[in-house]
């Protein structure tokens, strides 16, 4: 028992101490807290977990991201030449939106689950609480009413995407098991806040500026004000063992105290609860004003050439770019696309390669690219990356980093641009 009242339950070793003679002139006594050897425990076991997620989602990605692009990209073609009002037009169509929910779905899985350092960039949150509560509607009962509320357009925020898509999820997780009994509201608002609570915002550590408050309100249970003090703590949970973790609330604190915010929560038994996140807003910047302005799907008549090591990928993007005027080379191997192009170093206007290639990766070939031809523009395509940084990219030169799947009007746009910006003699863009 504390000072303070609270039980502890501790473990004890206990030892006798001993003089040169052998006689017994103490005892030592270690007592370890149970409490907090558990919270370790389970914290290594949760990012075990995680790590082990964020491994197979990527390899998952990867190839699945690869089948979808062949998927898309041939009956998007296809679709190019069948006219309207014939049934197979129908039948493609609902192909290529199958296609579509199955990419949004890869896409989903990996800000969930992403092995990566956390990467701060500017991230609009009103997309992101979409996307959020798309992939949760399947999961929460038809009991549990969602309702959005966005009061403000300006959204943009500096955070890591998969942190405050992990953020977002654990608190609407929250809310739905406060309501899983009798069912309820789910409501998640984005807001400014009213001037008197930012001023004390600001006096309780946050940096001055503009904010951004997210609300993630239950018309569940409530708490108590006893457990209100406690529900960060690691490991606390007011659930029956088994349920969850219980470390939902405190990665949610964690995650917001990162970006430089601060959440707060008000709740009362019987009528619900509501979280309050508050996060900096990010300004905009001037990045990628000396680009040339993304076109149309329009075509040019350079020379690219075409990287892949699967060959139904080389085929759809050569045909792709051939379609729109292009004189394309095909290659399955980086080690015979770099041969080619040390014999003729000046036969291309653009690579387009794939990332992840047997014997020379993609970034390993643009490397060496660079040090035949320095001028020479390069496109990286990828099912998933987590092996470069966007200032590695830049520091490569290399002009844009695509994920697949690219649709054909992706693909010549950012073919077109990349193009116009070498002959205008701009740096290459920062990646994407």
């Amino acid at each position: 028992m504390t000072r303070q009242g609270e039980r502890r339950t501790l473990s004890w070793d206990t030892t006798l101490l001993h003089d040169s003679t052998g006689k017994v002139i103490g005892v030592a006594s270690l007592g370890r807290n149970l409490a907090e050897r558990g919270i370790t425990e389970a914290q290594l076991r949760q990012s075990q977990r995680m790590e082990a997620m964020g491994t197979l989602s990527g390899g998952i990605a990867h190839d699945f991201n690869n089948i979808l692009w062949a998927i898309l990209g041939y009956t998007d073609m296809a679709l190019q030449v069948i006219p309207e009002g014939q049934p197979a037009r129908r039948y493609l169509e609902n192909v290529y939106q199958a296609g579509q929910r199955a990419q949004d779905l890869v896409k989903q899985i990996l800000a969930f689950s992403r092995r990566s350092e956390q990467s701060p960039r500017p991230l609009h949150l009103i997309p992101l609480i979409k996307e959020v509560l798309k992939l949760l509607r399947a999961a929460f009962p038809a009991t549990v009413e969602i309702v959005q509320d966005f009061r403000t357009n300006s959204d943009l925020v500096l955070a890591d995407v998969a942190q405050i898509h992990q953020m977002l999820v654990n608190l609407c997780n929250n809310a739905a098991d406060a309501m899983r009994e009798k069912g309820g509201i789910l409501t998640i608002a984005l807001r400014h806040p009213d001037s008197q609570t930012l001023e004390i915002l600001h006096r309780k550590g946050l940096k001055p500026g503009p904010c951004l408050e997210i609300i993630v309100r239950d018309t569940g249970e409530g708490m108590s004000e006893e457990l209100m003090p406690r529900i960060f703590d690691p490991l606390f949970s007011s659930r029956q063992s088994g349920e969850r973790t219980g470390l939902g609330l405190s990665v949610v604190h964690g995650i917001v105290r990162s970006c430089g915010g601060t959440v707060s929560v008000e709740s009362r038994e019987g009528e619900g609860s509501a979280f309050h996140v508050y996060l900096p807003m990010h300004q905009e910047s001037e990045q990628g004003k000396n680009d040339v302005p993304l076109p149309g799907a329009s075509g040019g008549s350079e020379r690219i050439l075409f990287i892949d090591d699967e060959p139904v990928l080389a085929e759809l993007g050569g045909t792709i770019l051939s379609r729109f005027g292009y004189h394309v080379s095909i290659q399955t191997s980086s080690i015979d696309a770099f041969q080619l192009i040390t014999e003729h170093p000046e036969s291309f206007d653009l690579v387009v390669t794939d990332l992840t290639m047997p014997n020379m990766t993609g970034i390993e070939l643009a490397k060496q690219l660079k040090k035949i031809r320095e001028n020479l523009p390069v496109v990286v395509c990828t099912g998933f990356n987590d092996s470069i940084t966007q200032e590695e990219a830049k520091a490569l030169g290399i002009s844009k980093v695509l994920e697949k799947p690219v649709v054909p009007a992706q693909l010549s746009q950012t073919v077109r641009q990349v193009l116009d910006n070498a002959k205008n003699g701009h740096a290459p863009s920062k990646f994407e």
